[in-house]
């Protein structure tokens, strides 16, 4: 089954109604705040220089918004392309293994026949081995040590020893006075200091003036998806910077460390803001 490249190209697409509207592509990023290298890039299809998939629906969203096109058939178009990318990277690698798997069973075979003849040619030399070299060398006989029959003669019975005569008791020994034991000092360990934690040097306050989404990034973590109603608000917290994709510029109020941050849009209009 082919596919028609001019239905699955999103890029082209949206790059088609652009030129229609005879919107340059400078005067497409000042309005949408999207930089011209990824607008270029979305154009072209760059998937491997474009960035996280979060973000690339919003921007084409964006897009789409600012020359009038349909987001949601520019969006079902960048999946199609997206799937048949991903197939034609998975068809060749299915293939691989094979080639692995003949040369494991090769050389499977080839040990098993060098064990059989190396069991083989063993077998045939302990069984071509003359008997004699198998004998038991007896040890021969000790001779019975002179010191043993020495010690065999009777010994002359020895007289009893005479005995002493009884002796006056001993008086007894005055007890003498059980010294106090010392007293034990239990052993007491230093504490160990405790360990400081690593501050956060990045403090970002969301404030919701209307219903909105966003898509945070912290630290280049996994992307949080936030959504908030008028009067919510959100505090996040980084050690090196947000990456912030707002869906409504118009409906939030942002403080960094305690100052404003300016975000410059519309409402209803989707913005991407690097903090700090």
């Amino acid at each position: 089954m082919t596919h028609d490249p001019q239905l699955t190209s999103f890029g082209l697409f949206l790059q088609s109604a652009r030129i229609e509207k005879k919107i340059s592509i400078e005067a497409l990023a000042a309005e949408t705040r999207i930089r011209v290298e990824v607008l270029k890039r979305l154009e072209a299809e760059e998937h491997d220089h474009l960035p996280d998939e979060v973000f690339i629906k919003g921007f084409i969203r964006t897009y789409a918004a600012a020359v009038g096109a349909d987001a949601e058939e520019a969006l079902e178009r960048y999946h199609s392309s997206r799937a048949m990318r991903n197939v034609g990277r998975v068809g060749p690698s299915a293939r691989s293994p094979q080639p692995k798997r003949f040369w494991l069973v090769m050389l499977t075979a080839v040990g098993a026949v060098l064990l059989m003849a190396g069991l083989t040619l063993y077998g045939y030399s302990r069984l071509s081995a003359p008997h004699g070299e198998d004998a038991t060398v007896e040890a021969p006989p000790q001779e019975a040590s002179p010191t043993l029959e020495a010690d065999a003669s009777p010994s002359p019975k020895a007289e009893p020893a005479p005995t002493p005569a009884a002796e006056a008791p001993a008086a007894p020994k005055a007890a003498t006075p059980a010294a106090p034991a010392a007293p034990r000092v239990a052993a007491v360990e230093p504490a160990s200091p405790p360990q400081p934690s690593i501050p956060k040097q990045f403090q970002l306050d969301i404030k919701a003036i209307e219903d909105t989404w966003l898509k945070v990034i912290i630290d280049d973590q996994k992307p949080e998806e936030i959504m908030l109603k008028s009067g919510d608000s959100k505090q996040i917290e980084a050690r090196n910077h947000f990456n912030l994709l707002i869906g409504n510029a118009g409906g939030v109020e942002l403080q960094l460390n305690g100052s404003p941050v300016e975000v410059s849009g519309k409402s209803g209009q989707v913005v991407n803001i690097q903090l700090p």
